[in-house]
């Protein structure tokens, strides 16, 4: 299983955040049910998140999730906003100001 932080998009005079702590894949994919494991072994997940002073995720969405439906987006949301953390921050986000994460998964 594999985690992939893509890009970070922030406003000029703003410190870019970076993550310190990623949530491990075993932590977002014991969030799917097992069933679901089962037949689909691989896929993807891109989220935008904002971010807090406390160094969190938070109002995470998902913009690509390969294959769509079957509750891999949300639990890569719940997954980023519970363990992920960050690297010093001067300010929260603001509006339209977001990380990129793609969440690449492969169980064999």
């Amino acid at each position: 299983m594999l985690l992939l932080p893509v890009t970070v998009a922030a406003s000029a005079g703003t410190v870019k955040p970076e993550l310190m702590i990623s949530p491990r894949a075993s932590q977002v994919l014991n969030l799917v049910p097992k069933e679901v494991l089962n037949e689909h072994s691989r896929g993807e997940v891109w989220l935008r998140c904002g971010w807090t002073l406390k160094r969190r995720l938070v109002n995470c969405r998902v913009t690509k999730e390969v294959p769509a439906g079957f509750g891999f987006g949300a639990a890569a949301i719940q997954g980023f906003e519970t363990y992920a953390y960050l690297k010093k921050v001067d300010a929260a986000s603001r509006e339209g100001e977001d990380m990129e994460f793609r969440f690449v998964w492969e169980v064999k």
